[in-house]
């Protein structure tokens, strides 16, 4: 055989190699986890101070609520809780995002929601402990603002990103794996001047359903991907060019006959 002819023999299996060898796309597959719980738990005023003790809460209502309540009936300072259980990850796929969905009713008159995530906890019930338990110590980040606003009749949409703590309980979890996480205003204290200064967010809202919140309440979305065989096609491009011009350099160094 002539090793004029070799280049042009052996571009197809190359480019077939090289193809073989790209990195693959990604498919993407998202589901939502289950919501198990939504609460307010509140520390009371006494004579208008708070210890930092939880003395009460309520379970899946249509609401849940953060920050400073204070008028004619209530005085206390509030804390959210949500709880999902998260689905099995699908067989040969991995875990690429996670996002907390919430729906503003009101914003807070000062300072922002913060969002903690607990490795250890995952309530389903209502307990006045978890209003100060340590348990929730990773912050994930701030999920609404003054600013955000939102109101009864038309609530707001806002996200927050919290892969990084969904990927730890799926690695860290056993048995049923599940998130939970707890909404505050950071360094808030009772001050009484009959004026509020709370966020509140559509809850999960089982006890007396409200016609047309179902589409409000919290979310959190996983999405999932795994390896199809189709290559990213800039870079299959860019190695088809310069396949081919090799072939191309090959083919002018051959010699005259």
């Amino acid at each position: 055989m002539s090793t004029q002819k070799l280049p042009r023999l052996l571009a197809p299996l190359a480019l077939g190699a090289a193809l073989c060898a790209l990195p693959a796309q990604l498919e993407a597959v998202t589901l939502n986890a289950t919501l198990q719980f939504s609460l307010t738990v509140y520390d009371n005023a006494v004579d208008g101070v708070t210890d930092g003790v939880g003395d009460g809460n309520q379970a899946n209502a249509s609401s849940f609520s953060i920050g400073k309540l204070d008028d004619s009936t209530y005085n206390r300072l509030e804390r959210g809780i949500l709880t999902f259980s998260l689905p099995a990850v699908p067989a040969g796929e991995e875990l690429v995002s996670a996002t907390l969905k919430l729906y503003v009713r009101t914003s807070g008159v000062s300072g922002n929601a913060s969002v903690y995530h607990s490795q250890t906890l995952s309530p389903t019930s209502g307990t006045n402990a978890i209003y100060s338990d340590p348990g929730y110590t990773n912050f994930a980040g701030y999920i609404a603002t003054p600013a955000t606003g939102g109101t009864s009749s038309v609530p707001v949409l806002t996200t927050l990103d919290v892969t990084q703590w969904v990927l730890s309980d799926y690695q860290f979890d056993t048995g049923s794996i599940s998130s939970s996480f707890r909404l505050q205003i950071d360094g808030i204290a009772f001050t009484e001047t009959n004026t509020n200064n709370r966020y509140s967010f559509v809850g999960k809202n089982t006890n007396s359903p409200t016609a047309g919140y179902d589409a409000y309440i919290p979310v959190l979305e996983l999405t999932f991907a795994s390896a199809s065989p189709i290559p990213e096609p800039s870079t299959a491009a860019a190695l088809v060019g310069a396949i081919g011009l090799g072939l191309a350099a090959c083919a002018r160094r051959r010699p005259r006959p």
